[in-house]
C-alpha cells in the first residue's frame, strides 16, 4: 500500500476510534449505538487495536480538563455517533485528539493531581436481557440478566461493585492499577484473566475461565484468602466475611460464563442458587415453598429457553415437588420418599 494511503487510513481509524472513546466517556450507549460500535470494532482488527490503544491512553490521563489548552472542544464533538466515518471536519478534530493523547499522556500522568479518571457509572439489565459494556481501560464486562454493577475508576485502582445478578469480566492488564470486583463481603482481585462473578441466594460465586484471581474479604483488600485458577470455582456464604472457608471446586471447562451462550450450568450447586438464576430469566418465576429444599445440591445443564421443561422434570433429579400454579410460578417443596 502507498505510504500516503497507509497514513490516511491510520488517521481515519484513529479519528473514528477517538469519536467512540469520547462518546463512551459520556455514559452508556443506546442499543442502536452498541450495535454500531460492535460492528465498527469487528469490521477491521485495526479498528479494535486503535480503539483500545487510544482508550488506554485517555484512561491514564487523570484529568482531561488539563488538555483544554491543547485542544479546545466544541459541544458538537460529543454528540451521538454512528458506525459511519465522521464528517471531514470532525475527522480532523478527532484525529488531532488521538495525536494529542499520544503526545501528552506522559506529561499529564505525572503533572496533574490523581483525581478519578471516570465518574461513577451505573449499569443494569432487565429480565432475560444481557449487555456487553466496554470500560474505559479496554476491559469488557458482560452483564447478565437482572443484574446491576457500579463502576468506580480512579488513578489508583479500577473497582466494579456487583450489586446483584451476574457479570463476566475480560480484563485489560494494568500492573500499577489493580482491577477489583466487590460482591457481598468478598473482594475479587484480577491477576490478568477472564472470570465470572455471581450473587446467588445467600452465596457469592466466582468461576475462572482463563488465568487466575485472588479472593479476600472486602474489609482487608490486601488479604488473599484463596487463589482460583482456570477451571476452578469458589462458593462463599454472603453472611461470612472470611473467605478462608470458601469452597473451591473444579468446574467443567465450559461452565464459566456459559450463560452468555444461553446455557445455565451447575456442578453440585445449591438448589436455592439455581432458583435465583431461574428468576432472572423466567418471567413467572419460581419459589421455594420449603426453605430447606434450597440447601439440596444439584448438577445440571439446560438452556434458558428450557426452564419450564427443566422445572417440570426436577422431581426426577431431587426429592422435591415442583408444581406450576395458574400464574405459571413454580413452587418447589421438599418431598419425603
Amino acid at each position: 500500500m502507498d505510504e500516503r494511503l497507509r497514513a490516511a487510513r491510520v488517521d481515519r481509524i484513529e479519528a473514528e476510534a477517538s469519536e467512540w472513546v469520547i462518546r463512551l466517556g459520556e455514559g452508556s450507549l443506546s442499543p442502536e449505538q452498541e450495535r454500531a460500535f460492535a460492528a465498527w470494532r469487528g469490521a477491521d482488527p485495526e479498528h479494535d487495536r486503535r480503539f483500545i490503544a487510544i482508550r488506554r491512553t485517555w484512561a491514564e490521563i487523570p484529568a482531561l480538563t488539563g488538555l483544554a489548552a491543547l485542544a479546545p472542544m466544541e459541544r458538537a464533538v460529543v454528540q451521538p455517533v454512528s458506525a459511519a466515518p465522521p464528517p471531514h471536519g470532525r475527522r480532523a478534530l478527532f484525529g488531532g485528539l488521538a495525536a494529542i493523547a499520544a503526545a501528552a499522556a506522559a506529561v499529564f500522568v505525572f503533572a496533574l493531581p490523581r483525581t478519578p479518571v471516570d465518574p461513577e457509572q451505573h449499569y443494569t439489565t432487565a429480565l432475560a436481557q444481557s449487555s456487553r459494556i466496554a470500560l474505559p481501560d479496554g476491559s469488557v464486562v458482560t452483564l447478565g440478566a437482572r443484574s446491576s454493577i457500579v463502576v468506580r475508576f480512579t488513578g489508583a485502582e479500577r473497582r466494579v461493585v456487583l450489586q446483584g445478578g451476574e457479570a463476566f469480566f475480560e480484563i485489560a492488564h494494568q500492573a500499577k492499577r489493580p482491577f477489583l470486583v466487590e460482591a457481598g463481603a468478598s473482594l475479587v482481585r484480577d491477576i490478568g484473566t477472564k472470570f465470572d462473578v455471581k450473587l446467588g441466594a445467600g452465596t457469592m460465586h466466582v468461576s475462572v475461565q482463563e488465568g487466575q484471581v485472588q479472593i479476600g474479604p472486602t474489609a482487608r483488600a490486601d488479604t488473599a484468602a484463596a487463589t482460583l485458577r482456570a477451571g476452578q470455582h469458589a462458593e462463599i456464604a454472603l453472611a461470612r466475611a472470611d473467605e478462608e472457608r470458601a469452597r473451591i471446586a473444579v468446574l467443567p471447562s465450559q461452565a464459566a460464563g456459559a450463560w452468555r451462550e444461553g446455557r445455565l450450568v451447575y456442578d453440585n450447586a445449591r438448589l436455592a442458587d439455581l432458583i435465583a438464576d431461574v428468576n432472572r430469566y423466567y418471567a413467572p418465576g419460581a419459589r421455594l415453598a420449603t426453605p430447606e429444599a434450597g440447601e439440596l445440591r444439584i448438577t445440571a445443564s439446560f438452556r434458558t429457553s428450557e426452564i419450564p421443561a427443566f422445572m417440570n422434570a426436577l422431581s426426577a433429579t431431587l426429592p422435591v415437588r415442583a408444581e406450576a400454579g395458574p400464574d405459571g410460578v413454580f413452587a418447589i417443596a421438599e418431598s419425603r420418599r
